[in-house]
């Protein structure tokens, strides 16, 4: 009976008529889809582009006028935030939803120009890891936000299956000395890297848009010789040039992860996909 009038108090408290809320990023859209309830609709900006900034044409224009709210990821979607922000739509950052946000493994992670676009008012994002959807911690806390925000927005029973999964993949974390030592081609997955506490690997290029110079090579053929790596961790849009530099230079296993989940077969939860690879490189990978 008290959880009936609890219901019937929240339905007056709430609306009950569904919401429009539009993402950027798949493995946000696609967890998110998992545990709402028919009151909050889901619109997803697919990006086009292989770089890390969203990009806005008529199409995007289109779901952003008819959405009521936005979850955004800073500085990715600053293109997004800005027409959003004219239309005074409202505006939920997802960085700011949870205290499990990283630094960035490198201040130069984005090109300079990046930085002058973002302006005075997202130079802290700047500052910060924006991968936050590979992180299951940060996950929880922004779903939490969600259901603080609207409870009628969220499943409890379909997100309390989510956290579950979510601790069961803690049963994956290696054991001290079964650490894989890799070396990466972006730093992209240090959300990862700090749930299932692993060492942080060797990094090839901080940011994988540039061409690679000859002493980022020198430089890990160099860590190579003293300690050999495990594996090397590629990315689908690693320059194909440099990826037979990469086979050339340094003899390791080759494995190929998507971090953003644009890979992902078609239908299929992209973010469970981005976790479930990730510990399979981490069993398939000898330990350092």
């Amino acid at each position: 009976m008290k959880t009936t009038i609890f219901l019937f108090l929240a339905c007056l408290h709430f609306s009950a008529f569904a919401e429009i809320l539009t993402l950027s990023h798949r493995p946000l859209f696609d967890i998110l889809n998992q545990v709402k309830t028919p009151n909050l609709q889901l619109r997803l900006i697919a990006q086009q582009s292989h770089t890390h900034m969203q990009e806005v044409g008529s199409a995007e224009i289109k779901i952003i006028n008819e959405s009521d709210l936005f979850l955004l990821v800073s500085p990715f979607d600053q293109a997004i935030e800005k027409i959003a922000h004219n239309r005074k739509k409202e505006i939920l950052i997802a960085n700011d939803l949870s205290s499990h946000i990283l630094p960035l493994g490198d201040p130069h992670h984005f090109h300079k120009d990046e930085y002058e676009k973002g302006g005075k008012e997202s130079s802290v994002y700047h500052q910060q890891d924006p991968h936050i959807w590979l992180s299951p911690w940060v996950i929880i806390d922004i779903i939490t936000s969600l259901q603080q925000k609207n409870p009628l927005w969220i499943d409890p029973e379909k997100y309390e299956d989510l956290i579950q999964y979510i601790s069961q993949l803690q049963h994956y974390k290696p054991k001290e000395n079964e650490q894989p030592y890799w070396l990466v081609y972006h730093d992209a997955w240090q959300y990862l890297e700090n749930f299932f506490e692993l060492d942080r690997p060797a990094i090839l290029t901080h940011d994988p848009e540039s061409t690679l110079r000859p002493k980022d090579f020198k430089q890990a053929i160099e860590k190579h010789k003293n300690k050999p790596f495990s594996c090397i961790i590629v990315e689908p849009t690693t320059n194909k040039r440099a990826l037979r530099k990469i086979e050339e230079t340094i003899e390791s296993e080759m494995i190929l992860l998507d971090p953003t989940g644009k890979t992902a077969p078609k239908g299929e939860n992209s973010l469970y996909w981005i976790w479930e690879h990730y510990i399979k490189a981490m069993q398939s990978c000898p330990p350092s």
